[in-house]
């Protein structure tokens, strides 16, 4: 039964007055742009504890603004709740002049679920947005200030699932297109013109915004920027003159690195192998790569807010910093990772400046998130909040009033790992996650901030978990019913002679329909070594079914893997985003899963399936083996 759709958790435990829960859905000729000299990379780069040398005035707080206030929004990309003392003038500049949310959390730990949070306010089964490759389709914020006179503009990332092409929304526009371009030499879309530019990405985008600000000085509006750099996302190139900071950096090894004793953890976490010395090593590397980076985002976000005070627009302007995700240095086994409910992931640096309302810099503990944002700017420009905005305003924790939730929750599905989706409950204390299909856990934050020992069958927290299980229940949207259709082994066979390749379909279907007669099962060579599987026939059989994912089971070595795919209406044929492939080391067959979400089924025998290779292209061979299919439950 769906619920009514506003605060998902309210202050009253009893009420959980809830967001409504919608049905659950898993260029011109190139200009070259040199950009502004940046600032002497081998100045001298405080310590992390230190504070800056320089004294940076505090905005004189005024009691009621002129007009609506002026928004900036600086979303850094993949950056940990604990790295701000590697930026000292940001700390000085917004964490220590503002609100300081120490539990300032993203509700799906992924970039663009989260950079769409932030936009609409709205909690990622709601807006839809459940991985990277998802465009987003509901209104921003953006768009709303837009249509109330706002001055716009987006510096740096949009979406990872938009091309970078320019928005009618932003009066403004300098954007990359999709994750991240690297750090040098960027190709940015500037107001609907793709220019090369040259020097370090940090600095060009810096220069952009302080453009815009010159630009909004000019407008007779207030303006509304989301300054959106790439750092430190991978590959965490640091700026020109930063690369021998931090020589003796210590290595991170928290207790939950590496974690030896994985026993309470869900299966599918177990399975992870221990991280080896090459891993170690690079995961080390990366880690100072990425505090690296943030010296160059310190500098620029330092030269940015020193403007606004030039221009004396400091005083009536709230400036939000917030990362769009954190990520893994090793816990729990993972490197490189962000996509699961664990607090390395989900925890991300959070403050507010705006004098009006934080004239006392404070630390504020209570739970916040990124779906808090677009709320806080309706109510602070006078505009409505819209009733599918999941979120609430900042604005009484800005007050100090009291009254606030006392949870949070936390959804994703990490697609290409080995199981489909999970959602938790983050309250004051503990956190209880359910992930699909495997082992819940529940961990005492207070005694356990690693999240190392799993209480979820522990008698003395069996109130706790029923509690906390049955609020989940009631803030998650309600979950299909999943079954497994399907069932099928293939012989694994080497490529022949007698290949020949085929283009892919281009249209993406939401709801499949399919008939299945034979299967293939081949390498893809190249340099795209794996497998991939494609279906073949496209007769309607399983009518009225959304196939969600493919499951494949090794036997050679009994590893399981999950995948996305898309069905493509022109040919049936299964494709993965992105080029992901199957692991190489098959053995000689491979058992397939089919999972669906059963809707209705007006016929649903058993049949076979064509399954051939393929990546950007097909290849077939002329004679393929074939396999029949079992269904199983």
């Amino acid at each position: 039964m769906y619920l009514s759709r506003r605060k998902f958790l309210s202050t009253s435990m009893a009420g959980l007055a809830l967001a409504a829960c919608r049905s659950f859905i898993p260029l011109s000729s190139p200009t070259v742009v040199r950009s502004t000299p940046a600032p002497s990379p081998t100045a001298a780069v405080p310590a992390p504890t230190a504070s800056p040398t320089t004294v940076i005035p505090t905005p004189a707080p005024s009691p009621t603004p002129v007009r609506p206030p002026n928004f900036l929004i600086i979303i850094s990309d993949d950056q940990r709740y604990d790295t701000m003392d590697y930026m000292p003038r940001t700390q000085a500049r917004i964490f220590d002049q503002g609100v300081t949310f120490s539990r300032g959390y993203v509700t799906t730990p992924q970039c663009c679920p989260s950079r769409s949070s932030i936009l609409t306010g709205m909690y990622a089964h709601n807006h839809h947005v459940y991985n990277n490759e998802v465009p987003l389709k509901e209104t921003t914020f953006i768009e709303r200030l837009h249509e109330h006179g706002y001055y716009t503009g987006d510096i740096g990332k949009y979406l990872n699932s938009w091309d970078g092409s320019y928005r009618p929304e932003f009066d403004f526009w300098t954007v990359f297109s999709g994750p991240s371009p690297g750090y040098f030499n960027p190709r940015l879309n500037v107001n609907g013109a793709w220019r090369e530019h040259q020097g370090y990405m940090t600095y060009i985008l810096r220069d952009y915004a302080l453009e815009f600000l010159r630009k909004a000085a000019q407008q007779d509006k207030p303006f509304a920027l989301v300054f959106a750099p790439s750092a430190p996302h991978a590959p965490a190139d640091p700026a020109p003159g930063d690369e021998k900071l931090y020589a003796d950096l210590s290595p991170y090894r928290p207790p939950s690195y590496n974690e030896a004793d994985l026993s309470g953890k869900p299966e599918w976490l177990q399975k992870r192998p221990l991280l080896n010395g090459n891993q170690i090593e690079g995961l080390d590397r990366f880690r100072r790569k990425q505090l690296q980076t943030l010296n160059a985002l310190d500098q620029s976000v330092d030269r940015v807010l020193a403007l606004l005070d030039e221009q004396g627009k400091a005083n009536n302007t709230l400036v939000l910093y917030i990362s769009d995700n954190a990520l893994f240095w090793g816990e729990h086994r993972f490197d490189d990772a962000k996509l699961y409910p664990y607090e390395e992931a989900i925890h991300v640096p959070f403050a507010v400046r705006y004098p009006p309302h934080t004239s006392k810099p404070r630390v504020e503990s209570r739970l916040v998130a990124n779906v808090d944002i677009a709320p806080t700017l309706y109510e602070l420009a006078g505009i409505p909040i819209p009733p599918q905005v999941d979120g609430r305003s900042l604005s009484p924790l800005l007050h100090g009033e009291t009254a606030w939730r006392d949870a949070l929750l936390i959804e994703g599905w990490p697609l290409h790992r080995l199981y489909i989706s999970y959602a938790a409950i983050r309250t004051d204390r503990y956190m209880y996650v359910d992930t699909e299909g495997d082992r819940p856990e529940l961990y005492d934050m207070k005694d356990d901030p690693y999240q190392l020992k799993n209480q979820v069958n522990n008698p003395a927290y069996a109130a706790t978990v029923t509690d906390l299980k049955q609020r989940l229940e009631q803030a998650r949207p309600p979950q299909p019913r999943r079954t497994w259709l399907a069932q099928c082994t293939v012989p694994v066979a080497p490529l022949n002679s007698e290949q020949i390749a085929e283009g892919f379909g281009r249209k993406d279907l939401r709801r499949v329909e399919f008939d299945c007669t034979q299967s293939w099962l081949y390498p893809t060579g190249g340099k795209s070594p794996g497998w991939v599987i494609v279906a073949g026939d496209t007769r309607p059989a399983w009518t009225g079914h959304k196939l969600e994912t493919l499951r494949m089971f090794s036997q050679s070595d009994r590893t399981e893997t999950s995948e996305p795919f898309r069905i493509y209406e022109d040919d049936g044929r299964v494709t993965w985003p992105q080029g992901y492939l199957l692991p190489t080391s098959l053995g000689r067959s491979l058992t397939i899963r089919y999972q669906v979400a059963a809707i209705s089924c007006r016929r649903c025998q058993p049949r076979q399936m064509t399954v051939m290779p393929g990546s950007r292209s097909a290849l077939r061979p002329k004679n393929p083996p074939s396999w029949a299919i079992q269904r199983i439950t």
